[in-house]
Protein backbone atom coordinates (compact mmCIF):
# COMPACT_ATOMS: atom_id res chain seq x y z
CA UNK A 1 0.00 0.00 0.00
CA UNK A 2 1.42 3.39 -1.05
CA UNK A 3 0.96 6.04 1.60
CA UNK A 4 0.16 9.60 0.55
CA UNK A 5 2.24 12.38 2.11
CA UNK A 6 -0.74 13.27 4.30
CA UNK A 7 -1.16 9.67 5.53
CA UNK A 8 2.55 9.42 6.19
CA UNK A 9 2.54 12.70 8.13
CA UNK A 10 -0.47 11.59 10.16
CA UNK A 11 1.29 8.31 10.91
CA UNK A 12 4.33 10.22 12.16
CA UNK A 13 2.14 12.39 14.37
CA UNK A 14 0.46 9.26 15.77
CA UNK A 15 3.85 7.81 16.71
CA UNK A 16 5.00 11.08 18.25
CA UNK A 17 1.82 11.42 20.28
CA UNK A 18 2.04 7.80 21.35
CA UNK A 19 5.62 8.29 22.55
CA UNK A 20 4.76 11.52 24.33
CA UNK A 21 1.79 9.87 25.98
CA UNK A 22 3.96 7.02 27.25
CA UNK A 23 6.63 9.37 28.56
CA UNK A 24 4.22 11.73 30.27
CA UNK A 25 1.93 9.10 31.72
CA UNK A 26 -1.04 11.07 30.41
CA UNK A 27 -1.75 8.71 27.53
CA UNK A 28 -4.92 9.36 25.60
CA UNK A 29 -6.31 11.82 28.14
CA UNK A 30 -4.23 14.66 26.72
CA UNK A 31 -3.01 13.33 23.40
CA UNK A 32 -6.20 11.93 21.92
CA UNK A 33 -6.47 14.17 18.85
CA UNK A 34 -8.99 14.08 16.05
CA UNK A 35 -7.84 13.68 12.46
CA UNK A 36 -8.58 17.38 11.77
CA UNK A 37 -6.58 18.44 14.82
CA UNK A 38 -3.63 16.45 13.52
CA UNK A 39 -3.96 18.02 10.07
CA UNK A 40 -4.07 21.47 11.69
CA UNK A 41 -0.99 20.58 13.72
CA UNK A 42 0.89 19.51 10.59
CA UNK A 43 -0.12 22.75 8.88
CA UNK A 44 1.21 24.73 11.83
CA UNK A 45 4.47 22.76 11.78
CA UNK A 46 4.85 23.38 8.05
CA UNK A 47 4.27 27.11 8.59
CA UNK A 48 6.79 27.24 11.43
CA UNK A 49 9.42 25.38 9.41
CA UNK A 50 8.79 27.67 6.43
CA UNK A 51 9.22 30.72 8.64
CA UNK A 52 12.48 29.35 10.07
CA UNK A 53 13.89 28.56 6.63
CA UNK A 54 12.77 31.93 5.27
CA UNK A 55 14.31 33.70 8.24
CA UNK A 56 17.67 32.04 7.67
CA UNK A 57 17.49 32.69 3.93
CA UNK A 58 16.49 36.32 4.36
CA UNK A 59 19.63 37.01 6.40
CA UNK A 60 21.54 36.82 3.12
CA UNK A 61 19.18 39.07 1.16
CA UNK A 62 18.87 42.76 0.51
CA UNK A 63 15.93 44.37 2.31
CA UNK A 64 13.43 46.84 0.92
CA UNK A 65 10.66 48.83 2.61
CA UNK A 66 7.98 50.85 0.82
CA UNK A 67 4.91 52.93 1.55
CA UNK A 68 2.50 55.22 -0.27
CA UNK A 69 0.20 58.00 0.84
CA UNK A 70 -2.66 60.08 -0.56
CA UNK A 71 -3.92 63.15 1.31
CA UNK A 72 -6.90 63.17 1.25
CA UNK A 73 -7.84 59.84 -0.29
CA UNK A 74 -8.03 60.35 -3.24
CA UNK A 75 -5.75 63.37 -3.22
CA UNK A 76 -2.11 64.32 -3.45
CA UNK A 77 0.03 61.18 -3.67
CA UNK A 78 3.53 60.68 -2.36
CA UNK A 79 5.73 57.61 -2.00
CA UNK A 80 8.70 56.70 0.14
CA UNK A 81 10.93 53.80 1.04
CA UNK A 82 14.48 52.53 1.21
CA UNK A 83 16.81 49.65 0.31
CA UNK A 84 19.36 48.04 2.64
CA UNK A 85 22.17 45.62 1.81
CA UNK A 86 22.42 42.24 3.60
CA UNK A 87 24.39 43.99 6.40
CA UNK A 88 21.49 46.45 6.91
CA UNK A 89 23.41 49.40 5.46
CA UNK A 90 21.00 51.80 3.74
CA UNK A 91 21.91 52.15 0.06
CA UNK A 92 18.98 54.18 -1.23
CA UNK A 93 16.09 56.24 0.11
CA UNK A 94 13.32 58.05 -1.72
CA UNK A 95 10.54 60.56 -1.03
CA UNK A 96 8.63 61.51 -4.18
CA UNK A 97 5.47 63.49 -4.92
CA UNK A 98 3.38 61.98 -7.72
CA UNK A 99 0.33 64.20 -8.13
CA UNK A 100 -3.32 63.17 -7.77
CA UNK A 101 -4.51 59.64 -7.03
CA UNK A 102 -5.65 57.16 -4.43
CA UNK A 103 -3.80 55.61 -1.52
CA UNK A 104 -3.76 52.20 -3.22
CA UNK A 105 -2.31 53.73 -6.39
CA UNK A 106 0.41 55.40 -4.29
CA UNK A 107 1.22 52.08 -2.60
CA UNK A 108 1.53 50.39 -5.99
CA UNK A 109 3.69 53.18 -7.39
CA UNK A 110 5.99 52.95 -4.38
CA UNK A 111 6.43 49.20 -4.79
CA UNK A 112 7.05 49.60 -8.54
CA UNK A 113 9.63 52.31 -7.82
CA UNK A 114 11.60 50.16 -5.38
CA UNK A 115 11.42 47.12 -7.69
CA UNK A 116 12.67 49.12 -10.66
CA UNK A 117 15.46 50.61 -8.55
CA UNK A 118 16.51 47.06 -7.67
CA UNK A 119 16.53 46.23 -11.39
CA UNK A 120 18.65 49.30 -12.10
CA UNK A 121 21.17 48.30 -9.43
CA UNK A 122 21.31 44.67 -10.52
CA UNK A 123 19.95 43.37 -7.21
CA UNK A 124 18.78 39.76 -7.56
CA UNK A 125 17.90 38.66 -4.03
CA UNK A 126 15.69 40.87 -1.88
CA UNK A 127 12.91 40.73 0.68
CA UNK A 128 10.56 43.69 0.30
CA UNK A 129 8.18 44.62 3.12
CA UNK A 130 5.14 46.89 3.05
CA UNK A 131 2.06 47.54 5.16
CA UNK A 132 -0.53 47.23 2.36
CA UNK A 133 -2.09 43.77 2.45
CA UNK A 134 -3.97 44.55 -0.77
CA UNK A 135 -0.85 45.29 -2.84
CA UNK A 136 1.25 42.47 -1.36
CA UNK A 137 -1.48 39.87 -1.86
CA UNK A 138 -2.37 41.02 -5.37
CA UNK A 139 1.21 41.07 -6.65
CA UNK A 140 1.87 37.62 -5.15
CA UNK A 141 -1.41 36.44 -6.74
CA UNK A 142 -2.93 35.48 -3.38
CA UNK A 143 -5.82 37.84 -4.12
CA UNK A 144 -7.42 38.58 -7.47
CA UNK A 145 -7.16 42.01 -9.11
CA UNK A 146 -10.58 43.18 -10.26
CA UNK A 147 -9.98 46.87 -10.96
CA UNK A 148 -8.52 47.48 -14.47
CA UNK A 149 -6.27 50.34 -13.30
CA UNK A 150 -4.93 48.23 -10.43
CA UNK A 151 -4.39 45.39 -12.92
CA UNK A 152 -2.06 47.59 -14.99
CA UNK A 153 -0.07 48.60 -11.91
CA UNK A 154 0.06 45.01 -10.69
CA UNK A 155 1.40 43.91 -14.09
CA UNK A 156 4.16 46.53 -13.88
CA UNK A 157 5.14 45.37 -10.40
CA UNK A 158 5.15 41.71 -11.41
CA UNK A 159 7.22 42.47 -14.52
CA UNK A 160 9.91 44.24 -12.46
CA UNK A 161 9.79 41.52 -9.79
CA UNK A 162 10.26 38.79 -12.41
CA UNK A 163 13.60 40.28 -13.47
CA UNK A 164 15.11 39.20 -10.14
CA UNK A 165 16.04 35.63 -9.33
CA UNK A 166 14.70 35.74 -5.77
CA UNK A 167 12.35 38.54 -4.75
CA UNK A 168 9.93 37.97 -1.87
CA UNK A 169 7.17 40.33 -0.76
CA UNK A 170 5.99 40.31 2.83
CA UNK A 171 3.32 42.26 4.68
CA UNK A 172 4.16 43.90 7.98
CA UNK A 173 2.08 46.06 10.37
CA UNK A 174 2.20 49.83 9.86
CA UNK A 175 3.98 50.39 13.17
CA UNK A 176 6.86 48.24 11.89
CA UNK A 177 6.97 50.24 8.66
CA UNK A 178 7.43 53.60 10.36
CA UNK A 179 10.53 54.75 8.46
CA UNK A 180 8.99 54.10 5.02
CA UNK A 181 5.77 55.75 6.21
CA UNK A 182 7.75 58.82 7.29
CA UNK A 183 9.55 58.99 3.94
CA UNK A 184 6.23 58.69 2.08
CA UNK A 185 4.67 61.50 4.11
CA UNK A 186 7.79 63.63 3.62
CA UNK A 187 7.23 63.33 -0.12
CA UNK A 188 4.17 65.56 -0.08
CA UNK A 189 5.09 68.77 -1.84
CA UNK A 190 8.54 67.60 -3.00
CA UNK A 191 8.99 67.96 -6.80
CA UNK A 192 9.51 64.62 -8.55
CA UNK A 193 12.88 65.60 -9.98
CA UNK A 194 14.15 66.43 -6.48
CA UNK A 195 12.48 63.56 -4.67
CA UNK A 196 15.16 60.93 -4.80
CA UNK A 197 17.29 60.92 -1.69
CA UNK A 198 20.47 58.87 -2.13
CA UNK A 199 21.97 57.61 1.13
Amino acid sequence: MNLTPEHLALDIVNHIWSDLGSLSGLGQVKFNMTRQEKVDLITNWQHSITELVAGADNQRKYLGFFDGSAKPNPGNMSIGGYIQDPNHKTLYKYSISLGKGTNNTAEYMSLIHILQECNRRGIQRILIRGDSQLIINQVTETWKVKDPKMRQLCDQAQEAKAKMSNCDLMWQPRKQNAEADKLANNGHGIPTDKGRLIA
